[in-house]
């Protein structure tokens, strides 16, 4: 690694809206991006003869399925936000992300290459893009309507033409019609000239998401509702075939929204994901529909291709099965995708990180090039956090026991063992203390010895508390807060950890995370970043704070920065990270700040280094901004001076 990754960024950068930069000034300390490994989970597919195009969290992958029992993974492509959508026209794949479309050259499968992108008013309930030749076609939910784009040249897409709706929902499209839903009900428009859109007729149906059948003569139009004497998920089956004269034919009702479907082969694949159902039905007579099958899965999307069925599946990554049989469909093969990225630590060159369900490892030697370096899946399990001790991983999992994995090689980590109470949902490991604690069914906090990390020796437990929310510690002291939103601070003396020493107790405090260095304790909570110093901590005074422009909900320290994350609270949001000068007199002082791909979970880093776990958008690495030449993680500059790029 180039010892100028820790020199200080002093070029004004002007492309705001690209991931990792900002506008900044000499002053400022804006981390910029190196490299990423953006894969997480599953959650759209399109088919295109033996080739899967799968949207995995932030990226594409490109997997050959010529053989079902056995796909393999041909390449894949970060891209600049979680995927939503995908549609295929031609040898352009076009990925519709939070606040843009990506279009995507896959003439050459082993090597994609995003040739161009066009801006879209970032909204959730942009749900679908659908593609025919070098049209794309965008329901939005504002009173623009329907969007065509022409990508004939995609490095330079232009929109064509709008369909004004007060809002759209989804579209279909078979040769010159397309099949518009929206307040309008189900729109269909003449798009034999695409320049100008023209209603042919609209039929009073739900609006809302729509399938339709390769023949162009089977609709579905499906999603969630509740209405009086049914339940709450809907499917309604329209017949097409004169598509100047849609007519409904029967309405199926479901015990929670269908979040997808899919017409292939006179069968109707509709998802249910909340109960892990896809119900298959028989629709060639669209009045007499029959349920005829269903399979076990929590799909996001699905694609058909008689007799297989590949499957987007979330944290499951691909799933094939095949339906010679409706009745027994049979799971074949499947191609693994990570779960959610939650967090991580530097071993040397490697970071090891958590995700749903299981562990990754990743070498950062090069670390413009992230390289998946190894692999562990604990299927059955809901991991969390992590944290290092030594050459063990502690990685919490929610309602179960904290599990244990030996990571001395990087490259096979291996499960050693569980430890702690039944159930925790959250630790700190510091030196040769840990402390578990649990904020549900219960409130318990348990101070262990660690020193062998994988027969730890019981200490101390807490009581006294209402919820213990969040622990930090320096090693000789203990700062334990009870409680959400408003919270109570207690300081605890650990010159002996059999016997912790309660040493004030300070309430009101809006807190979501602290960090503790040397005689101050730092912590966000809501929209601010504030400091404590505990040089008496019996007596604990405040030492400032800083207004941040966003809830922040995360907060890790290197040196004298802050880093403090605002995540975005569900998986097609964009995280912010808040770089300020921790030790600014008066208060912290923002330096910059800089936008995520994904929510942002958390951060790690190593000498030069800023490592995001990025949620459903794996990791980022960025170049720590550190104005000293050596990262300063001690916290000592005394003998290093400030270096220019």
């Amino acid at each position: 690694m180039s010892r100028s990754h820790g020199a200080l960024v002093i070029t004004l950068l002007l492309a705001a809206s690209a991931p990792g930069s900002a506008v900044m000034n000499a002053s400022s300390c804006v981390p910029h991006l190196l490299g990423a490994d953006r894969r997480g989970p599953a959650r759209a597919i399109e088919l295109s003869g033996d080739l899967a195009y799968l949207g995995s969290g932030a990226a594409l992958q490109v997997v050959d399925v010529s053989d079902p029992w056995q796909p393999r993974r041909l390449s894949f492509l970060n891209l600049d936000g979680v995927v939503i959508d995908l549609a295929l026209g031609g040898s352009i794949v076009v990925a519709l992300l939070p606040g843009s479309l990506t279009f995507v050259d896959v003439s050459d499968s082993s090597r994609p290459v995003q040739v161009g992108s066009y801006p879209l008013l970032e909204s959730p309930l942009i749900w679908s893009v659908e593609a025919a030749g070098h049209l794309a076609f965008v329901p939005r939910d504002t009173p623009g309507g329907l969007l065509i784009l022409d990508f004939s040249d995609p490095a330079h897409p232009a929109e064509l033409a709008t369909f004004a709706t007060a809002w759209a929902n989804d579209v279909a499209i078979h040769g010159d019609r397309a099949f518009l839903s929206g307040d309008g009900g189900l729109i269909v428009l003449d798009i034999s000239d695409p320049a100008h859109p023209t209603e042919v007729t609209r039929v009073d149906v739900a609006g809302g998401s729509l399938a339709l059948s390769p023949s162009g003569t089977r609709l579905v139009d499906y999603g969630g509702g509740c209405a009086p004497h049914h339940d709450c998920g809907w499917a309604q089956l329209v017949d097409v075939a004169d598509p100047a004269h849609p007519v409904l034919r029967e309405t199926l009702w479901f015990s929670d929204t269908i979040d997808f479907a899919a017409i292939s082969g006179g069968l109707a694949y509709l998802v249910e994901p909340f109960t892990e159902k896809v119900w298959i039905y028989d629709i060639n007579d669209l009045a007499a529909p029959v349920r005829v099958g269903s399979l076990e899965a929590r799909a996001a999307q699905l694609a058909a291709d008689p007799p297989y069925l590949h499957l987007a599946a979330g944290k499951e990554g691909l799933q094939i099965f095949r339906l010679l049989d409706p009745a027994r469909p049979q799971e074949i093969g499947g191609l693994a995708t990570p779960g959610r990225t939650y967090g991580g630590f530097m071993a040397g060159p490697f970071a090891v990180t958590v995700h749903e369900k299981g562990i990754r490892t990743f070498d950062l030697s090069d670390p413009a090039a992230p390289r998946l370096a190894g692999a562990l899946v604990a299927e059955g399990h809901r991991f969390g956090s992590i944290a290092r001790t030594g050459t063990h991983a502690w990685v919490s999992t929610f309602s179960e026991p904290i599990r244990v994995f030996d990571v001395s090689d990087p490259t096979h980590p291996v499960f050693e063992a569980t430890v702690g109470p039944s159930t925790s949902q959250g630790f700190v490991l510091e030196g040769e203390l840990g402390f578990v604690y649990r904020y549900e069914d219960g409130s318990a906090l348990t101070i262990l010895d660690v020193e062998d990390p994988v027969t730890p020796v019981p200490l101390a437990s807490l009581g006294d508390a209402g919820a213990w929310w969040n622990i930090s510690s320096t090693g000789s002291r203990l700062y334990a807060w009870d409680g959400w939103w408003q919270s109570t601070l207690r300081i605890f003396d650990l010159a002996d950890p059999a016997a912790p020493e309660l040493l004030s107790t300070t309430t009101g405090l809006l807190e979501d995370v602290s960090r503790p260095r040397g005689d101050r304790l730092y912590y966000v909570g809501g929209d601010l970043l504030s400091v404590l110093d505990v040089r008496d901590p019996a007596r604990p005074e405040p030492a400032g704070s800083l207004q941040l422009p966003s809830g922040v909900s995360g907060l890790e320290l290197l040196g004298s920065r802050a880093h403090a994350m605002a995540g975005g609270g569900h998986d097609l949001a964009r995280g912010e990270i808040f770089v300020a000068d921790a030790d600014a007199p008066g208060g912290p002082s923002l330096l910059g700040r800089f936008g995520l791909v994904g929510p942002g979970w958390s951060t790690f880093f190593a000498p030069g280094l800023l490592v995001v776990a990025d949620g459903p958008a794996g990791i980022s690495v960025y170049d720590s901004c550190s104005p000293f030449v050596d990262g300063f993680e001690s916290g000592d500059t005394s003998a290093w001076s400030e270096t220019r790029r």
